[in-house]
């Protein structure tokens, strides 16, 4: 299976009008693993975890964003584009996340919760498992989480998004354990390092998250450079 077959993922929304620009070229990715996903009906194989993107050119609130970063998809009906495309860059949790159904910034607050607490261990883990399980809570937290049920709601075995292994069979123990860790954490606020949601009408979106200082998170040299002259 070719890598933009099993890298089924991201949103289309109309940039705001606050938001910020950025050129994005999709390069590979790191640790996670291949799911098979059922969203709604239509079923695909995936891969969920570290997705690595080269950006550059960045204005507004993403000037400064230069170089080779870690992200997370946020919607599964687009494709990776390896082309160099221009992105709307917006701020989470400012800007809800549009291809949440029903719409709620409930949502998208609870995907900023969970990045507070485990967004920069997901982006430099070399734990497949953990990643897998962070990018599989992210998509249930914007496909099938609901506010008034709380925690119960975030389970990749019933609702709209059904996730297994490639073969059917159910997620193993530790990816399914990780899940249980993440979507209790993502019912918590916390202090969260600057978050971003990188967004193209026709070519897959992105959670990009700046790591905390110190962190190995980022992949270049050159984004690292960057960033430190922003702080």
């Amino acid at each position: 299976m070719n890598r933009t077959t099993m890298l089924a993922l991201c949103a289309i929304v109309a940039p705001s009008a606050l938001a910020g620009s950025i050129d994005a070229a999709f390069l590979g990715t790191q640790q996670g693993l291949n799911v098979k996903v059922n969203l709604s009906g239509g079923v695909r194989d995936v891969f969920s975890g570290q997705i690595v993107y080269s950006l550059s050119n960045g204005t507004d609130e993403c000037a400064g964003l230069s170089g080779t970063f870690i992200t997370f998809c946020s919607e599964l009906t687009e494709l990776v584009s390896g082309s160099t495309l221009g992105y709307s860059c917006v701020e989470i949790p400012a800007t809800p996340f549009d291809n949440a159904s029903p719409f709620s910034v409930e949502r998208t607050q609870a995907i900023a919760n969970l990045l507070a607490a485990y967004g920069d261990t997901a982006i430099s883990t070399t734990d497949a498992t953990f990643a897998s399980a962070f990018q599989i809570t992210v998509w249930e937290l914007i496909y099938d989480f609901n506010p008034g049920t709380g925690v119960s709601s975030i389970d990749p075995t019933t609702g709209s998004l059904i996730v297994t292994n490639t073969d059917t069979s159910s997620l193993a123990s530790g990816v399914s354990s990780y899940i249980s860790a993440f979507a209790a954490a993502a019912m918590t606020s916390g202090s969260q390092n600057a978050l971003f949601s990188i967004r193209n009408s026709g070519a897959q979106d992105q959670i990009l998250l700046i790591p905390a200082p110190g962190s190995v998170a980022l992949l270049g040299l050159a984004g690292l450079a960057t960033l430190r002259r922003r702080r």
